[in-house]
């Protein structure tokens, strides 16, 4: 059904909830367990909560973006072993629509009204010229060669947004990915979004994320300026690796269609044209100071214990 709102749906379509490599769960014989069995779930479905009383909305929207893993699904299996059991706070939490690769709850409380909480799964795809953030594909992108990744995110059904646009990593994070054979170059550059907007490659490309959480302004006037040079929607996320950044910066949507992922992402860039529109409402808020630092860390040192055999490629793959 389609699901309109008084208030809002308060849509976060970049979050990870984890740092990338998955080593808060997969360090050999110390935490090897899935997305599924962590607290990861039960956390974040109180973070929707408790962000949509803050907020005054009726509804969340998350994306669950996997990251050479198979987090989000881990996530909402997770999510579905809460329904019928009670969760903190008194909630009561029932599966409304499960289109496989998003799923919307609804949270009953005696302390809050009723909630619909939604999810979607993407995916962070680093290319060979930058990272792309996908949404809603039916499938796994295997390619990463940048034009053929667009082909097939595309046939997948997949929404596509450049990713944290003019972002670069620093030198000793370069250091790093050099020295473990990493791709450095994490956004893609205005010259490719060029050649893959142009002469009938407009359904290749979405949109551009002018706000993204770990950046905050640092990067806000550039990726806008790009977006509406090239008419393409505007995204503001959180790219939270921890579940208590969730929402903390988000597109307000007036409804969202849950009768098939389809429609969905129909309504998602109907709901992203509402706010180029400027009739729709966003927040822009940037995560804890030093967490985009922190991230960087975590993720370098994640790459090089994945590249000495530590931990292996397989075990991160998990659900």
């Amino acid at each position: 059904m389609t699901t309109k709102i008084n208030n809002g749906i308060i849509a976060d379509l970049h979050t990870h909830c984890s740092d990338s490599y998955g080593l808060n769960w997969n360090l050999p014989g110390l935490k090897r367990r899935s997305y599924s069995k962590t607290k990861i779930p039960e956390e974040l479905v109180l973070q929707c909560a408790y962000v949509t009383m803050g907020e005054e909305a009726d509804g969340t929207l998350v994306g669950l973006i996997n990251f050479d893993d198979h987090r989000g699904q881990g996530i909402l299996e997770g999510i579905k072993r809460l329904e019928g059991g009670i969760v903190p706070e008194g909630g009561r939490l029932e599966v409304t629509d499960d289109l496989k690769y998003a799923l919307r709850v609804r949270l009953r409380s005696g302390f809050y009204p009723e909630k619909n909480l939604a999810y979607i799964i993407g995916q962070e795809v680093p290319t060979n010229k930058g990272h792309i953030l996908v949404v809603g594909a039916e499938g796994d992108i295997q390619s990463r060669e940048l034009s053929n990744t667009l082909k097939e995110a595309r046939d997948l059904g997949g929404l596509v947004f450049v990713d944290h646009f003019g972002a670069k990593l620093g030198l000793f994070a370069r250091a790093v990915y050099s020295a473990f054979g990493g791709n450095p170059r994490i956004s893609l550059s205005e010259g490719d979004i060029y050649l893959n907007t142009q002469d009938g490659k407009g359904d290749l490309i979405h949109g551009v994320e002018v706000w993204n959480g770990n950046y905050g302004l640092e990067l806000f006037e550039a990726a806008l300026k790009t977006a509406k040079q090239h008419g393409l929607l505007e995204l503001f996320v959180s790219d939270a690796h921890r579940v208590g950044d969730v929402l903390k910066s988000y597109v307000r949507f007036r409804e969202l269609d849950f009768t098939s992922l389809a429609n969905l992402r129909k309504s998602i860039l109907a709901g992203l044209g509402e706010k180029r529109a400027g009739t729709s409402v966003i927040s822009a808020m940037k995560n804890g100071i030093f967490e985009g630092k922190r991230h960087g860390i975590a993720t370098c040192l994640g790459l090089a214990l994945v590249r000495v055999g530590f931990v292996k490629e397989k075990e991160i793959m998990t659900k």
